[in-house]
């Protein structure tokens, strides 16, 4: 989907909580967890690949000749994963900590200024200029301006539909979309676009004539395109104590094989504590085993399905196992992150940069990217989602229930990704509140 998209989507998500040798596919038969090439040359084709792609996502120069220059003079970054100058990894931490330390109080400070008629937007590949949009030119954001130090990283427009209304239009065509199928129209997805301003519908065997009904129906603010397709994705195999977030889970499935997901966080209920994981790694067998590699977790007596969250909780794992210290898996013993926070459901934005540590591979690197939507809706096998987020960082089979975070905050879990490759996952706030519902109290990180 495009950037910045808050979608809704009826799609089929194939379970691929990643039997092992078996590769992660999507609804077209490619790979999306295929880890080894043939040759080396082809290895060093991927790097470059990846190299460019995190260059263009962050405004960085990406021309060949020159990313080849820097993987030769420079060391790979340890934060961020690619061959960077001391300068351009200077300027990404700077950008990135400004972003992470004030755009919840600008988002507070505009909402209260426009009694929420507004866009807000961070657009990384132009150097993370951070753009409001405005209904109305005569309010004043002194308070927002004297935040920047460099004012070109803001940016202040006119914009004739805000998000509401454009959430308005969007909404509109969800609730109306089995109408819309009496005429022919099967809508798939429907996304808010807030950069370009516009209400994305994904149609099936989308046409000239199905894009005039529809624009004549809702409006010049809607835009058709084919429909998105997606999939949900099901190792740091060593055992890890205390637990940390990224890690290798494996059970049995209902099929008798031996399947994984991945450690999210910690957490308690009662006076219990739990491994947080995503919900469609349950097996119908409430009595089956999980492994946190050689670490008996206990079982996923509590899960939950549709609604806001995809998650279960992990429990009744012996006394040894250490849940405390809110680690996350980096790049193995000597390298963990922490979180010590959780973000808020209300402060999150379009462009904001997250990492997501799973294990679709034994050494699955960190996973980079910016959130694209904050309100994703899917229906699977009967549940109904809304309200998930999507990131451009790579999600595949077996990174199901890894830890979504940004430096100490913590984020969310995987769940899978679209078939344009674009990673979904669940809010912590929605995964509590939904754990807290089927557990009956209180559900609490640990850190």
């Amino acid at each position: 989907m495009n950037k910045g998209l808050k979608v809704l989507t009826v799609v089929f998500l194939l379970l691929c909580i990643g039997l092992p040798g078996v590769m992660a596919e999507d609804l077209n038969g490619n790979s999306r967890n295929s880890t080894t090439t043939g040759s080396n040359q082809t290895s060093e084709i991927v790097t470059k690949e990846v190299e460019i792609g995190f260059r263009k996502k962050f405004g960085l120069v990406s021309n060949e000749t020159i990313v080849d220059e820097k993987m030769k003079k420079y060391e790979k970054s340890t934060k961020y994963g690619v061959h960077l100058s001391p300068e351009e990894e200077a300027e990404l931490t700077t950008r990135i900590d400004f972003q992470e330390k004030y755009m919840t109080e600008i988002k507070k400070i505009v909402t209260s200024k426009t009694n929420g008629e507004f866009t807000l937007f961070i657009d990384q590949a132009a150097g993370g200029i951070v753009n409001i949009g405005l209904k109305n030119n005569n309010i004043q954001l002194e308070e927002v301006i004297s935040l920047f130090t460099d004012k070109s990283k803001l940016k202040i427009i006119n914009i004739s539909k805000s998000e509401k209304d454009l959430d308005k239009i969007h909404e509109k065509i969800w609730r109306e979309k089995d109408k819309l199928m009496e005429v022919g129209i099967i809508i798939n997805d429907v996304a808010t676009d807030i950069p370009n301003a516009r209400v994305v519908v994904g149609v099936l065997g989308a046409t000239s004539d199905k894009t005039n009904y529809l624009m004549k129906l809702y409006g010049e603010s809607v835009f058709v395109q084919e429909a998105d397709i997606a999939t949900t994705d099901a190792d740091r195999a060593s055992t890890w104590n205390p637990l940390q977030g990224g890690t290798k889970i494996t059970f049995t499935n209902d099929e008798g094989k031996t399947a994984r997901c991945s450690v999210g966080f910690m957490a308690t209920a009662g006076n219990l504590k739990y491994v947080v994981t995503a919900g469609h790694c349950h097996t119908s067998d409430r009595t089956k085993l999980y492994y946190q590699g050689t670490s008996k977790l206990g079982t996923m007596t509590f899960y939950n399905q549709g609604g806001y969250a995809d998650a279960g909780m992990i429990g009744g794992g012996p006394a040894s196992l250490t849940y405390t210290g809110g680690k996350i898996y980096l790049n193995g013993s000597s390298s963990t992150g922490r979180y010590t926070f959780i973000q808020n459901a209300s402060e999150d934005n379009p462009g904001e940069v997250v990492y997501m540590s799973g294990s679709s591979t034994d050494t699955n690197p960190i996973q980079w990217g910016t959130i694209q939507n904050t309100n994703f809706s899917i229906n699977l096998d009967g549940y109904s989602y809304e309200k998930l987020r999507t990131a451009s960082f790579t999600s595949a089979g077996g990174d199901s229930g890894g830890t979504v975070y940004n430096g100490s905050k913590l984020k969310g879990i995987d769940t899978g990704h679209t078939g344009s490759g674009l990673a979904i996952y669940s809010h912590v706030e929605h995964v509590l509140a939904a754990l807290k519902t089927k557990f009956g109290s209180t559900v609490s990180v640990i850190y």
